[in-house]
Protein backbone atom coordinates (compact mmCIF):
# COMPACT_ATOMS: atom_id res chain seq x y z
CA UNK A 1 0.00 0.00 0.00
CA UNK A 2 1.44 3.44 -0.90
CA UNK A 3 2.12 5.82 1.97
CA UNK A 4 -0.61 8.26 2.93
CA UNK A 5 0.52 11.75 1.79
CA UNK A 6 -1.41 13.35 4.65
CA UNK A 7 -0.08 11.04 7.36
CA UNK A 8 2.55 13.53 8.54
CA UNK A 9 0.18 16.50 8.59
CA UNK A 10 -1.98 15.20 11.45
CA UNK A 11 0.18 13.69 14.19
CA UNK A 12 -1.16 10.74 16.14
CA UNK A 13 0.46 12.08 19.30
CA UNK A 14 -1.74 12.64 22.35
CA UNK A 15 -3.41 16.00 22.76
CA UNK A 16 -2.68 18.00 25.90
CA UNK A 17 -4.87 20.77 27.26
CA UNK A 18 -3.45 23.61 29.33
CA UNK A 19 -4.23 27.22 30.24
CA UNK A 20 -3.01 29.71 27.66
CA UNK A 21 -0.48 32.37 28.63
CA UNK A 22 0.54 35.64 27.01
CA UNK A 23 3.55 33.76 25.58
CA UNK A 24 1.11 31.82 23.37
CA UNK A 25 -0.05 34.95 21.51
CA UNK A 26 1.97 34.43 18.31
CA UNK A 27 1.04 30.74 18.04
CA UNK A 28 -2.63 31.57 18.63
CA UNK A 29 -2.54 34.37 16.06
CA UNK A 30 -1.21 31.81 13.55
CA UNK A 31 -3.89 29.26 14.51
CA UNK A 32 -6.69 31.83 14.17
CA UNK A 33 -5.29 33.08 10.85
CA UNK A 34 -5.27 29.53 9.48
CA UNK A 35 -8.57 28.42 10.98
CA UNK A 36 -11.09 31.19 10.46
CA UNK A 37 -10.57 32.00 6.76
CA UNK A 38 -10.96 28.33 5.86
CA UNK A 39 -13.76 27.32 8.21
CA UNK A 40 -15.86 30.46 7.81
CA UNK A 41 -15.59 30.74 4.01
CA UNK A 42 -18.65 28.63 3.26
CA UNK A 43 -20.84 30.56 5.70
CA UNK A 44 -19.93 34.22 5.18
CA UNK A 45 -19.47 36.32 2.05
CA UNK A 46 -16.02 37.55 1.02
CA UNK A 47 -16.75 41.18 1.95
CA UNK A 48 -17.82 40.27 5.49
CA UNK A 49 -14.72 38.13 5.97
CA UNK A 50 -12.42 40.82 4.58
CA UNK A 51 -13.66 43.21 7.28
CA UNK A 52 -14.04 40.70 10.12
CA UNK A 53 -10.94 38.54 9.86
CA UNK A 54 -8.35 41.15 10.91
CA UNK A 55 -9.84 41.63 14.41
CA UNK A 56 -10.92 37.97 14.70
CA UNK A 57 -7.51 36.50 13.96
CA UNK A 58 -5.69 38.20 16.82
CA UNK A 59 -5.43 36.55 20.20
CA UNK A 60 -7.09 38.58 22.95
CA UNK A 61 -4.44 39.51 25.57
CA UNK A 62 -7.08 39.67 28.30
CA UNK A 63 -8.18 36.11 27.56
CA UNK A 64 -4.59 34.87 27.51
CA UNK A 65 -4.02 36.31 30.98
CA UNK A 66 -7.38 35.20 32.43
CA UNK A 67 -6.42 31.63 33.38
CA UNK A 68 -9.67 30.37 31.85
CA UNK A 69 -8.60 30.29 28.20
CA UNK A 70 -7.05 27.04 26.98
CA UNK A 71 -4.87 25.66 24.24
CA UNK A 72 -4.89 22.10 22.99
CA UNK A 73 -1.55 20.95 21.62
CA UNK A 74 -0.16 17.88 19.96
CA UNK A 75 3.41 17.22 18.88
CA UNK A 76 4.36 20.63 20.28
CA UNK A 77 1.87 22.51 18.07
CA UNK A 78 -1.23 24.36 19.28
CA UNK A 79 -4.15 22.96 17.27
CA UNK A 80 -7.21 24.35 19.08
CA UNK A 81 -8.17 26.98 21.61
CA UNK A 82 -11.10 28.35 23.56
CA UNK A 83 -12.17 29.40 27.00
CA UNK A 84 -14.61 31.28 29.17
CA UNK A 85 -14.96 34.42 31.24
CA UNK A 86 -17.47 35.65 33.78
CA UNK A 87 -17.38 39.01 31.99
CA UNK A 88 -19.64 39.46 28.98
CA UNK A 89 -17.67 40.10 25.77
CA UNK A 90 -17.66 43.74 24.77
CA UNK A 91 -19.19 45.11 27.97
CA UNK A 92 -17.32 43.51 30.85
CA UNK A 93 -20.66 43.08 32.63
CA UNK A 94 -20.79 40.25 35.18
CA UNK A 95 -24.13 38.59 35.95
CA UNK A 96 -24.58 36.18 38.86
CA UNK A 97 -24.48 32.55 37.76
CA UNK A 98 -23.48 33.33 34.17
CA UNK A 99 -20.33 32.75 32.12
CA UNK A 100 -19.42 33.34 28.49
CA UNK A 101 -17.72 30.94 26.09
CA UNK A 102 -14.96 32.78 24.21
CA UNK A 103 -12.91 32.67 20.99
CA UNK A 104 -12.96 28.97 20.06
CA UNK A 105 -11.00 27.79 17.03
CA UNK A 106 -9.27 24.72 15.65
CA UNK A 107 -6.93 24.14 12.78
CA UNK A 108 -8.97 22.78 9.86
CA UNK A 109 -7.04 19.48 9.81
CA UNK A 110 -8.01 18.91 13.46
CA UNK A 111 -11.75 19.55 13.33
CA UNK A 112 -14.06 16.62 13.93
CA UNK A 113 -11.57 14.86 16.23
CA UNK A 114 -13.14 15.82 19.56
CA UNK A 115 -10.41 18.30 20.47
CA UNK A 116 -12.68 21.35 20.49
CA UNK A 117 -15.27 19.33 22.39
CA UNK A 118 -12.64 18.51 25.03
CA UNK A 119 -11.81 22.21 25.42
CA UNK A 120 -15.52 23.04 25.72
CA UNK A 121 -16.07 20.20 28.22
CA UNK A 122 -13.31 21.65 30.40
CA UNK A 123 -14.99 25.07 30.27
CA UNK A 124 -18.35 23.54 31.19
CA UNK A 125 -16.83 21.57 34.09
CA UNK A 126 -15.02 24.63 35.46
CA UNK A 127 -18.00 26.94 35.21
CA UNK A 128 -20.25 24.33 36.80
CA UNK A 129 -17.77 23.93 39.68
CA UNK A 130 -17.96 27.71 40.21
CA UNK A 131 -21.77 27.63 40.20
CA UNK A 132 -21.93 29.47 36.87
CA UNK A 133 -24.78 27.43 35.42
CA UNK A 134 -25.84 29.62 32.51
CA UNK A 135 -23.36 29.72 29.64
CA UNK A 136 -23.73 31.95 26.61
CA UNK A 137 -21.74 32.20 23.43
CA UNK A 138 -21.71 34.27 20.28
CA UNK A 139 -21.41 31.42 17.79
CA UNK A 140 -20.25 31.78 14.22
CA UNK A 141 -22.82 30.47 11.76
CA UNK A 142 -20.78 27.33 11.08
CA UNK A 143 -20.21 26.49 14.78
CA UNK A 144 -23.88 26.27 15.80
CA UNK A 145 -23.94 22.43 15.48
CA UNK A 146 -20.70 22.18 17.51
CA UNK A 147 -22.22 24.06 20.46
CA UNK A 148 -25.61 22.34 20.08
CA UNK A 149 -23.94 18.94 20.59
CA UNK A 150 -22.91 20.17 24.06
CA UNK A 151 -26.39 21.34 25.03
CA UNK A 152 -26.37 24.93 23.77
CA UNK A 153 -29.61 26.22 22.25
CA UNK A 154 -29.72 28.88 19.54
CA UNK A 155 -31.66 31.92 20.77
CA UNK A 156 -31.45 33.94 17.58
CA UNK A 157 -29.28 36.03 15.30
CA UNK A 158 -26.84 38.51 16.78
CA UNK A 159 -24.75 41.29 15.26
CA UNK A 160 -21.38 41.34 17.03
CA UNK A 161 -19.33 44.53 16.80
CA UNK A 162 -15.70 43.43 16.36
CA UNK A 163 -14.23 46.88 15.82
CA UNK A 164 -15.59 50.31 14.96
CA UNK A 165 -17.65 49.82 11.80
CA UNK A 166 -17.09 46.05 11.74
CA UNK A 167 -20.25 44.08 12.52
CA UNK A 168 -20.23 40.29 12.24
CA UNK A 169 -23.33 38.08 11.95
CA UNK A 170 -23.45 35.46 14.71
CA UNK A 171 -25.93 33.37 16.67
CA UNK A 172 -26.58 33.90 20.37
CA UNK A 173 -26.57 30.51 22.10
CA UNK A 174 -27.22 29.51 25.70
CA UNK A 175 -26.73 26.42 27.84
CA UNK A 176 -28.27 26.04 31.28
CA UNK A 177 -27.77 23.43 33.94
Amino acid sequence: MPPDPDADSVPADPVTLRPATPADAAALDALLAESYPTLLAGHYDAETLARALPPMTRANPGLLAAGTYYVAATAGRIVACGGWTAEQPGTGTVAAGEAHIRHFAALPAFTGRGIGTAVLARCIAETTARDLTTLTCFSTLNAVPFYARSGFVALGPLAVTLAPGVVFPAVLMRRTG
